[in-house]
């Protein structure tokens, strides 16, 4: 097993910056991709959140640390869809998530995307292009 520390671990949220969000709706769509995208890990594992995780996994680390969440930002829905593919493609953990349309929007929209958590050095090529979101 790899020697990692709890600063090697993170979840990555990428919000649409395009989309000209107010704060509560980034806060809102956040919180569903930080969610969905952790209990994707768990669904994938067919682990139960109320599990414990074997030790060596990067989830269990992050629940028990400080449980880093970095937001960054993207500037088109098809840069949000490519950073999703490619998290895919590599085997994270990840979620798409779509803004059903009943406030904000007036149709389903795609927000934001989660990734892990994981190991960050298996986000590279992702996400370390991107900014952090500032508001």
């Amino acid at each position: 097993m790899e020697n990692h520390n709890k600063e090697d671990i993170q979840q990555v949220i990428i919000i649409n910056k395009n989309l000209n969000m107010p704060c509560e709706k980034i806060a809102v769509q956040v919180a569903r991709a930080s969610l969905l995208s952790f209990l994707e890990y768990s669904e994938r594992t067919q682990n139960s959140i109320l599990l414990e995780y074997r030790r060596e996994e990067p989830q269990e680390r992050w629940i028990n640390t400080d449980s880093k969440i970095i937001v960054l930002y993207v500037k088109s829905e098809e840069t949000l869809f490519n950073v999703f593919k490619k998290a895919r493609e590599r085997g994270l953990p990840s979620v798409l998530v779509q803004d059903l349309g009943y406030t904000f929007f007036k149709e389903p929209t795609y927000t934001a995307v989660g990734i892990g958590p994981v190991y960050k050095k298996d986000l590279e090529g992702i996400t370390n292009r991107l900014q952090t979101l500032k508001y």
